[in-house]
């Protein structure tokens, strides 16, 4: 991975925000579905789209639940695959970005990968995917999407993790 993308401490950030959503989505037993304080949601394309109302200047975070894609028996591996060329960076413009993605990871709670999409004279998008466990023959993905500093995007890590946690829960009660 590039050296520049391990330094960003907004791509920090992210990562560490949504691997700690990541592990607590794990062992989330009982959720109330509000939304946190300055977040608000709307449907789109068939899944939901939420974003905090309260975004400083040059900033900009966040997550899109698609909805689910039939996988079948297809292993988890492959099909992050699958869903992430179908719906990782559907609606968001990466003309001029070159992305720089870890490899992605297995856990029990799913696939995760995290990306850095850079280019000359363009703001960095740092992009978390999460993939919950296959049920039911159907892949469900989550996309958390930042840009700016760090500490502009802090107050938001609560509401990261909340809504990460709803949308797991809806997806193990379906």
């Amino acid at each position: 991975m590039n050296s520049i993308l391990l330094r960003s401490s907004a791509f920090r950030w992210l990562q560490r925000t949504c691997t700690a959503a990541a592990l607590l989505v794990g062992t989330a037993t009982a959720l109330a579905q509000a939304l946190p304080g300055s977040w608000a949601s709307r449907p789109i394309e068939g899944g939901n789209w939420y974003q905090p109302t309260d975004l400083q200047p040059n900033t900009m975070i966040n997550i899109w639940a698609p909805p689910a894609v039939a996988v079948g028996t297809t292993p988890i591996t492959q099909a992050f695959v699958q869903v992430k060329q179908q719906h990782g960076l559907r609606g968001i413009n990466i003309a001029g970005l070159q992305p720089n993605c870890e490899d992605a990871r297995q856990t029990p709670e799913g696939v995760t990968q995290t990306c850095r999409l850079e280019g000359a004279g363009k703001m960095p998008l740092n992009v978390y995917f999460v993939m919950l466990p296959i049920r039911n023959g159907n892949a469900h993905m989550l996309r958390v999407l930042s840009s700016g500093d760090s500490a502009s995007l802090e107050k938001h890590k609560e509401g990261v993790g909340a809504i990460l946690k709803i949308e797991t829960q809806r997806w193990k009660n379906n």
